[in-house]
């Protein structure tokens, strides 16, 4: 969860994204550098489309309009205009100075012979104008999904056997001097990604405001499907603090593929599902004083035998009754939370005591998921003002702090109800697979993390390529700390989204559903680190040291669930081919049509004409050829008898080697005119040397006016 993307190793080059199916999914990641270059150059190809577009509708226009009969010069000057105009965008300056002269010269029919050519000269200028500009948006139809290369993908094997020693012969010191402050660390990069991306109630209220980036994952984050504030109590009604008023957590069906990023056709993705219950509880009739030989005093919770606590004592957790001995505001300035988690796990259906830190009672048992008992205990922490959240109550008046300097006024401060108040929680999941048979809806029963990890890949054949997938997704990704119990309990007090408000030793004002806030932010916190652990599945390890650990792929599947994980990122680009496809295909063919349409019907009409002896059709080609620019010049210069020409119905006409073509006669500078053919070129020349001085003087004059 860097706010870089430099920790990663991204592919470059083609694959499948299956959000979009096999053929529309295929995609090209490039580097941004070369990204941009391919939009640049999408921009000039859609800009070149557009110009030989124009150029077809005009060969399409002029056939149209084409006649052998006589018409009049606004007629011509229309064919010649759509024979000869290379782009829309410069039709249209010329389109409104024909309209603006043959006004004056009031032609007939002006508006309906024009107008048709200028609305298209604009949709063509501003269609194509807008179409490069979003030609890349087309293109990059995947948004920033990019693959990770997925080079040093593996899990930690970090089980030591019976020496202490890890598998892959690495000591077990380097398991808890490197593995587990590095754990340490991703939650607590976790549990900031939570704070600024989730929001405290978990959904997408979260800003960007902090140093993390929020858009790194798939999905920004992971809302709950159900948050349920007024639950009825998940345990014996009789323990819990209120019949209601209790919380519900359910994730819904979190998809492997849309939700965490593990690019799969549908057939091979897994669906994930968490549900959590909590309850404050009762404290009358499962609490003792305990008292030391030294005067200190203690109040013991009994919600079950902890496994740490001596034979004779059957208690959960003890608190100490002395923290507000002798206390004053000035003497606890650092008092804080003191948070203690205890796990019931269950595995085969039953308390595991190898695993679990106590032995629920009665009233907390149930099947439907592992329990976590939370205490929060304080070092002397006062309340700005009474408060009535069942986990923080704090309703026992401490004394009046009074101001009489530079602030006036006074403040009642209360203190902690409970030395350590008790929420309990139930915490179960679920798997269903896509190919799963022989199970209802393809899915897990609800269990604990333990027993849910062996359940998920049951059904499967032994070495199955479904059951790889299961197992390796089990050990690389959904780690037993992605848990809320184990979340807490590794972060602590971190953990505590009151302390936001805690200055000094005393905690400020804090909502009647405070502890609903705050296992919402664990839940969150946890999903955020469920989000990163897919990642780091392909990453492997942060810490070089820890490489000894790494449990690599060894089977095809599990290679490819290496190469399968999705991030998004703007540092490289990810472009359809589909799209790129589109774009490219009907370019060309546009762009090949309007280089060998008007050659290929040339062809195809002259042979015609030479077979039956049928013009008509002909003309109207052979007045496209014609009203080219240097096709117009040639019939200029041949009507005053300059130029012995040929190639005049297609291509370049050219005239016979040496021949000199007429100048401007200028006589009338205002309306010039080529000169007529002399058969002494050279005396009238000569002859008309003065005249024609005569006459540049005279175009000066006009262009000077």
């Amino acid at each position: 969860m860097s706010n870089a993307t430099s920790p990663y190793t991204v592919y470059t080059g083609f694959w499948v994204d299956y959000s979009h199916g096999s053929v529309f999914g295929a995609t090209l990641t490039l580097s941004r550098s070369d990204g941009s270059l391919l939009i640049a150059f999408l921009a000039f190809f859609v800009a070149l489309v557009g110009t030989r577009l124009w150029r077809l509708l005009c060969l399409a226009l002029h056939s149209a309009y084409s006649t052998h009969l006589p018409r009049d010069a606004l007629h011509h000057q229309r064919q010649a205009f759509l024979r000869n105009t290379p782009a829309a965008e410069q039709g249209l300056f010329t389109l409104l100075g024909m309209g603006k002269a043959w006004r004056q010269a009031k032609a007939s029919s002006l508006m309906i012979r024009l107008l048709p050519l200028l609305l298209l000269a604009v949709a063509c200028t501003v269609g194509f104008t807008l179409a490069s500009g979003y030609s890349s948006r087309v293109a990059i139809a995947q948004g920033s999904s990019v693959l990770l290369q997925g080079d040093r993908c593996g899990y930690m094997d970090y089980v030591p056997d019976e020496n202490g020693t890890i598998a892959g012969g690495m000591d077990f010191d380097l398991y808890e001097q490197v593995y587990i402050p590095s754990e340490s660390r991703d939650l607590s990069s976790a549990e900031n990604y939570a704070r600024q991306c989730y929001g405290l109630d978990g959904a997408q209220s979260g800003s960007e405001s902090g140093t993390l980036s929020c858009s790194i994952f798939v999905k920004r984050s992971l809302p709950p499907a159900v948050v349920d504030a007024n639950a009825t109590c998940p345990y014996d009604k009789t323990i819990c603090v209120d019949p209601h008023n209790n919380l519900v957590i359910d994730t819904g069906y979190l998809d492997s593929h849309d939700d965490f990023g593990l690019n799969a056709p549908v057939q091979e993705r897994f669906q994930y599902r968490r549900k959590i219950q909590c309850a404050p509880l009762v404290t009358e009739g499962y609490k003792t004083q305990f008292n030391t030989s030294s005067e200190r005093s203690y109040t013991r919770y009994q919600y079950g035998k902890n496994s740490t606590s001596p034979d004779d004592h059957n208690y959960t957790a003890q608190f100490s009754n002395d923290v507000y001995v002798d206390r004053s505001v000035a003497d606890n300035i650092f008092a804080d939370y003191v948070p203690n988690v205890d796990m019931a796990i269950y595995i085969n259906g039953s308390i595991d005591v190898n695993v679990s830190s106590f032995v629920p009672i009665e009233e907390l048992t149930t099947e439907k998921g592992d329990v976590y008992l939370f205490f929060l205990g304080t070092t002397g922490i006062l309340f700005a003002g009474e408060t009535k959240d069942p986990w923080y109550r704090a309703t026992q008046f401490w004394e009046t702090m009074t101001q009489d300097g530079l602030w006036h006024g006074n403040l009642d401060l209360y203190k902690h109800d409970e030395p350590g108040s008790p929420l309990a929680c139930t915490e179960a999941h679920q798997f269903c697979f896509s190919d799963l048979e022989g199970t209802p809806n393809h899915c897990t029963p609800e269990l604990g993390w333990y027993d849910i990890s062996e359940m998920a890949s049951i059904p499967y054949q032994q070495d199955s390529d479904s059951k790889q997938r299961v197992q390796w997704m089990v050990n690389s990704v959904l780690g037993d700390l992605t848990t809320t119990g184990n979340a807490l309990a590794a972060l602590g007090i971190q953990m505590l989204t009151a302390r936001s408000a805690l200055s000094s030793g005393i905690q400020g004002p804090i909502p009647d559903n405070q502890w609903q806030l705050d296992v919402q932010h664990w839940h969150a916190t946890s999903m955020a680190y469920l989000q990163a652990r897919f990642i780091y599945g392909a990453t492997g390890a942060r810490d070089a040291r820890l490489q000894s650990m790494m449990h690599s792929p060894q089977t095809d599947v599990e290679k490819k669930l290496c190469h399968s994980q999705k991030i998004r990122t703007t540092e490289y680009m990810s472009f359809s081919v589909f799209g790129l496809c589109v774009i490219f295909f009907l370019g060309g063919v546009i762009i090949l049509l309007s280089i060998i349409l008007s050659p290929a019907i040339h062809f195809l009409l002259r042979r015609r004409w030479k077979k039956e002896g049928d013009n008509n059709r002909l003309y109207t080609h052979v007045e496209w050829a014609a009203n080219e620019v240097l096709q117009l010049q040639r019939l200029a210069h041949e009507a005053v008898g300059r130029g012995t020409w040929s190639c005049g119905a297609s291509g370049v006409p050219v005239t016979e080697a040496g021949q000199t073509l007429g100048t401007l006669d200028l006589s009338n500078p205002a309306h010039p005119k080529l000169h007529p053919c002399f058969k002494d070129e050279e005396s009238e020349i000569g002859s008309e040397g003065g005249q024609e001085k005569e006459h540049i003087e005279k175009v000066e004059s006009v262009m000077a006016k």
